[in-house]
């Protein structure tokens, strides 16, 4: 559901953008919805049913796979005409070239916002847990234990695409959280809706992780106080051009963002 609805916004999209002869716009969507969507996300997202028991499935997710592939290959075609035909003269099935088959059209019926709120909270929590391990270098092979706090709609959400989740995060024990459940050893991940508990002070080295978030923090924080002082400089202000303010005030969310997670890291790992 979730990736036919966004195959149907690209279409949309595209279409917007070509009445108005916006190719940058029409090129960077096609490139947005084929990378992220369906290779990032759809193609990992579909192991769960390719390397699966159950045959049914297993022929359901390649079919799918396959319908989406054909149809991603027609929007891409102005754009990449050759890679494009060749690859559909690969797939299965008796077909016309790709060259005289119709560009894909804007389809009501595959409009799901429901799948797209649901996809896209899973999306948030895989992010997440992601960059929680990379940041604590948990290695791939290592499988790591979450407990997801949630409520109503979110739960509900979170409940369908568990498995899912489970998977893209390397986890072999992945649920939502039942009361009375012990957090010792774990660190938390907030997203909309939903805290998730990653346990995962057993797979690392406390003390090497609590002093090297302290040298982080301790380096972020005073490049944001050389940020913001030279920001402060009505001297620079009122000389400098717009485009090199901005690019100077750019890094700073990110970086405010990086000093409250890692403090909150550090909290964790020392109590």
């Amino acid at each position: 559901r979730w990736i036919l609805h966004r195959l149907n916004q690209a279409v949309k999209t595209v279409d917007g953008a070509m009445a108005s002869y916006r190719f940058d716009d029409m090129a960077h969507s096609v490139y947005e919805y084929f990378w992220n969507d369906y290779c990032d996300w759809y193609v990992e997202s579909a192991k769960i049913g390719l390397y699966g028991d159950d045959e049914d499935e297993k022929n359901r997710t390649a079919t799918m796979l396959i319908h989406v592939l054909k149809e991603s290959l027609k929007l891409l075609h102005p754009f990449l005409p050759f890679i494009t035909e060749e690859i559909w003269g690969k797939l299965p099935g008796d077909k016309k070239p790709l060259i005289v088959t119709a560009y894909p059209e804007v389809d009501e019926s595959l409009e799901d916002a429901e799948a797209e709120t649901a996809f896209g909270i899973m999306k948030e929590l895989v992010t997440g847990i992601r960059t929680l391990r990379s940041e604590f270098t948990v290695p791939p092979s290592k499988q790591v234990k979450v407990r997801v706090e949630a409520a109503g709609g979110t739960a509900e959400a979170l409940n369908e695409t568990l498995d899912i989740a489970g998977m893209l995060v390397r986890s072999d024990d992945f649920t939502l959280m039942e009361s009375g459940v012990s957090l010792d050893g774990s660190l938390a991940v907030v997203g909309r809706g939903f805290t998730a508990h990653v346990f995962i002070k057993d797979l690392i080295d406390v003390d090497t992780a609590v002093q090297r978030f302290r040298k982080s923090l301790d380096k972020t924080v005073k490049l944001i106080e050389a940020k913001k002082k030279k920001l402060s400089n009505e001297n620079f202000v009122s000389r400098a051009p717009e485009d090199i303010i901005l690019k100077e005030k750019a890094p700073l969310a990110e970086m405010e963002d990086t000093v409250e997670r890692s403090a909150a890291y550090l909290k964790a790992l020392e109590s």
